[in-house]
């Protein structure tokens, strides 16, 4: 079966079902806010306001687009810099006894140099790639947060979560102890 002929109907985003708005094929929010988190959603909205919602994904949107451009560029670059490679090689080639092997080792290592330094900052553009997930989930978990604890919000749940584990350590050195109780007690006995 050819798959491009597949015609898969997918519900509207929720950032479309909330704006009552007809959701295109190419939603840029779609894979984001899935109509499944439709609730949670809701809740971010709440917190955030859509508008507000759509200019944090657009903000991020913009960094994507600069690294998409970005390794087109570092593809284009290491054609370059195999290009030139290879037409020093030849060229040194032609002129292995002449002072120019030498000029034209500096200039690929210069060149190389360049092309590196390039390619380094267009890899850590390349993290950019994940910011508008963890943005996306991280305004969902927000809103979740502010829904369940509409006072304190996502601090009172890190706060709860460390006083748990606060507890939980307590409970630990307690047992520790009556394990340790316990091994004397077997020592004294044998």
């Amino acid at each position: 079966m050819d798959v491009s002929r597949v015609n898969v109907n997918r519900a509207p985003c929720a950032l479309c079902t909330t704006k009552n708005k007809r959701c295109p094929k190419n939603c840029e929010f779609a894979p984001y806010f899935p109509a499944e988190k439709l609730g949670e959603f809701e809740n971010a909205q709440k917190l955030f306001g859509t508008p507000n919602i759509m200019k944090m994904m657009r903000l991020v949107s913009e960094d994507e687009n600069k690294e998409k451009l970005a390794s087109s560029r570092l593809i284009e670059n290491k054609e370059m810099l195999a290009s030139f490679e290879s037409s020093i090689l030849i060229e040194n080639k032609e002129m292995l006894a002449s002072s120019r092997l030498i000029e034209n080792k500096e200039m690929l290592a210069s060149f190389e140099s360049s092309i590196l330094i390039e390619n380094k900052e267009m890899l850590a553009s390349c993290k950019l790639i994940e910011k508008q997930d963890m943005l996306a989930s991280s305004i969902l978990m927000e809103g979740d947060a502010w829904k369940k604890d509409p006072v304190r919000g996502g601090f009172g749940i890190i706060q709860k979560l460390k006083w748990q584990i606060e507890l939980r350590k307590v409970y630990l050195n307690e047992l520790k102890e009556k394990i340790k109780v316990e091994k004397e007690k077997t020592e004294l006995r044998l």
